[in-house]
């Protein structure tokens, strides 16, 4: 297997790279603007190339717009839902493609592997010069059809770009893609947003909060959770969980939550717009997901100075490193991230220098501006083999 080649070994551009015209516009694909990491990367980077001057449209492969369409449309960035009414539809690849054609759009960018899809047939439709598919989470579960398509349209792509190292060796294996044309950009966001923030007033009350905010869905291992809660609190009964967010679990986790008598001591309060005022409010932040791709939740619990807890699965070890701005637990072992969690609990001192080192950690590693850099200088490559100045 050819190593993926990665742009975190190589200088990033300069500023006069940085501003090189682009040949035309730019189209950020993506199957919706939800809550999540993938969402959140693509608002951040359209926001930025806006502000460098690029030309930059987001078209939405469904209804399913908020929080960031809106979010996007405020920041003066175009964005293009196209109604989804079943699952895989020909009428959308129509729909983009006459989309990208109007808005003359030079480069497209998926995110994720239906948008890829969509968009590359599009831009072949429409004659879009430039593609640039993006994989940002291990999706061992696609059927073998999809992985097909996933295939084709990986192998055919003049550049893949992906946001961790691991997923670029897995890209390069699974899907026999030439390494050579893998690019990783870390993720990155806006440090600023966790800097002097005040804890909810509702987090002070009582022991110390060991907190978590994620989608409740089975990759994000909620139950799991509870269980390492269960353990916590059998040891250290003042201790307080808060799991934040919503999902297709959220209901289920709710009733487990009360089958395992923790209703008293676990707060679920649901989704939160407050991430920062949340973050403030944690003593340390815990995730247990089975598979990541770069979590971003672990980067805005680093860049607020919380110490982490998390499994240690790809992904998420490229981003925590062990005993120095966090502590990684094997992802099946309940006891060892109690262990963890409780290790902190019980020296605080420890706990504070993880978490400034790993605020520390996400001003040097994962800015916007380190993550818009990187991916405009794919978008240069490309201008180059397109026959754009250099």
């Amino acid at each position: 297997m050819q190593a993926a080649h990665s742009m975190s070994t190589r200088p990033g551009p300069g500023a006069g790279e940085a501003s090189t015209p682009l040949p035309g516009p730019v189209g950020l694909v993506i199957g919706q603007l939800t809550h999540g990491g993938s969402e959140r990367q693509l608002y951040e980077l359209a926001r930025s190339l806006q502000d460098r001057g690029v030309e930059t449209h987001v078209f939405c492969l469904s209804q399913a717009t908020t929080p960031y369409g809106g979010a996007l449309a405020e920041a003066g960035i175009p964005v293009h839902a196209l109604p989804r009414r079943r699952g895989v539809e020909l009428r959308r690849v129509r729909l983009l493609a006459g989309e990208l054609r109007r808005r003359r759009i030079w480069l497209a960018h998926s995110y994720l592997f239906i948008a890829n899809a969509y968009a590359r047939a599009a831009c072949a439709l429409a004659g879009v010069p430039a593609f640039l598919p993006s994989v940002r989470n291990l999706e061992p579960r696609r059927s073998r059809a999809a992985r097909l398509v996933d295939g084709l349209v990986l192998r055919g792509a003049e550049r893949v770009l992906v946001n961790a190292e691991f997923l670029g060796q897995w890209v390069a294996s699974a899907y026999r893609v030439d390494g050579a044309r893998v690019r990783v950009v870390p993720n990155g966001l806006d440090t600023s947003r966790f800097a002097a923030v005040p804890p909810l007033p509702v987090q002070r009350d009582g022991g110390p909060v060991v907190g978590s905010i994620s989608l409740f869905k089975h990759q994000k291992r909620i139950s799991f959770l509870l269980e390492v809660a269960r353990r916590v609190l059998a040891r250290r009964p003042g201790v307080r969980f808060r799991l934040v967010g919503d999902g297709p679990q959220f209901t289920e986790m709710l009733a487990l939550r009360e089958r395992m008598g923790l209703a008293g001591s676990v707060e679920m309060p649901g989704q939160s717009e407050a991430v920062p005022a949340e973050l403030a409010g944690m003593d340390l932040f815990v995730l247990a997901s089975d598979r990541e791709g770069m979590p971003n939740a672990v980067l805005e619990a680093m860049a607020a100075a919380r110490p982490v807890v998390a499994s240690a699965v790809p992904g998420t070890d490229e981003v925590v490193c062990h005993g120095e701005t966090g502590l990684l637990f094997p992802p099946e072992d309940a006891e060892a991230a109690a262990q963890a969690v409780l290790s902190l609990l019980e020296d605080p001192a420890r706990a504070a220098a993880m978490g400034r080192a790993g605020r520390e950690a996400a001003l040097s590693r994962f800015s916007v501006e380190r993550m818009v850099d990187g991916t405009l200088a794919v978008y240069h490559e490309l201008s180059v083999l397109h026959g754009g100045d250099p």
